[in-house]
């Protein structure tokens, strides 16, 4: 019997995954050796087109079995795949738009522990809900940067990989263990570089996957993420072999 996936970190082998539509032959055959099926979300009509296939900027997994998503999606009928499968799914209602801010209302990172997000630029329902978590056991980290969940790469629950500094001091402060790397080398269509965040994901517990391999000018990102891995006895894969890419990540919805 299937269950629905803890945001970002699944406990068990994820069975089901959101991913953009655009990407998912990227990394179709990883997905096929480990069991995994996809729904395939089409490109955000409202957002910049190089990163409108980015899942992470049209849905937010946000609790367990509850997704916020871009009001496009309603218009698609995936609403009632997700709901089919007994998700409650509840569509951010503010526009958005080709230019940041307004495109980064769901470019949030939640876990069960904590959130990493700017709350100037997330959208009124998501802060919303993040500001009546307020409890002891909960940590709110807010950043200057909209893109927080692009830019976040999380391993568990007290541990994150970043580029931002300003990400990686204020996780510090609030007890969360962060590694900084360089991800000026990951690709992204469009733009100089793309993010460790939507290049990287977990499909069980032990494993972080990458979506591709860093050139070998930037070998001392692989080592040190497997040296972080390591500490948390988890292991580091590659979806494939080609460079590493930013896909917009994918977003883990059911598990065993």
């Amino acid at each position: 019997m299937s269950n629905f996936v803890s945001p970002l970190l699944p406990q068990g082998k994820v069975e089901y995954i959101a991913i953009g539509e655009r990407y998912f032959h990227l990394i179709k055959g990883y997905l096929r050796n480990n069991n995994v099926k996809s729904i395939n979300i089409p490109d955000n009509p409202l957002i910049d087109k190089r990163v409108c296939g980015h899942v992470d900027m049209s849905i937010l997994n946000y609790e367990k079995g509850k997704l916020f998503c871009a009001e496009y999606i309603e218009r698609i009928r995936k609403k009632d795949i997700l709901k089919d499968y007994g998700f409650e799914v509840n569509y951010v209602r503010e526009a958005m738009a080709e230019n940041y801010p307004h495109d980064a209302l769901l470019n949030v990172c939640i876990t069960e522990k904590f959130a990493i997000y700017n709350p100037k630029t997330a959208g009124k329902e998501v802060v919303k809900y993040l500001t009546s978590k307020m409890h002891n056991n909960f940590q709110h980290i807010h950043c200057n940067q909209g893109y927080a969940k692009c830019s976040v790469c999380v391993v568990d629950d007290y541990s994150i990989i970043t580029s931002d500094k300003g990400i990686l001091k204020k996780s510090r402060e609030k007890g969360i263990d962060a590694l900084l790397i360089e991800d000026n080398c990951i690709r992204l269509s469009g733009f100089s570089h793309g993010f460790i965040g939507g290049a990287a994901f977990k499909l069980c517990p032990s494993i972080l996957t990458l979506t591709g391999r860093f050139p070998d000018s930037y070998k001392q990102n692989e080592t040190a993420i497997r040296n972080f891995l390591n500490k948390r006895n988890m292991e580091l894969n590659y979806a494939s072999n080609d460079i590493i890419i930013d896909i917009g990540g994918i977003i883990p919805l059911l598990e065993f």
